[in-house]
């Protein structure tokens, strides 16, 4: 699954996570035969909490919490962050 967006700080805490829908994938492999296929996917997230910690062997580390079930933590990869540009990277094509 591959999808980036932006994201909001809200006044409560809590965070909401919006994929630029375009370019949102889901990949399906069939082990036993060769056709993968891949299907679009935006899905909105509630974050209902998060915090940032330092863990003595990976470094920092994101705990985030969508309501009552906690998210795989996510560890820091580049110092300083590498990141993705915070507009649509798959262009769409209107033809008329």
């Amino acid at each position: 699954m591959y999808q980036h967006g932006t994201y909001q700080l809200n006044s409560d805490g809590s965070m909401t996570l919006t994929p630029f829908e375009q370019d949102g994938r889901y990949e399906l492999r069939d082990p036993c035969g060769a056709l993968n296929k891949t299907l679009p996917y935006a899905h909105t997230a509630h974050i209902e909490s998060w915090s940032i910690a330092v863990d003595p062997v990976v470094g920092p580390v994101l705990h985030l919490v969508r309501p009552h079930v906690p998210v795989q933590i996510l560890t820091q990869a580049y110092d300083p962050p590498n990141m993705l540009p915070t507009r649509p990277l798959t262009q769409v094509i209107v033809q008329s």
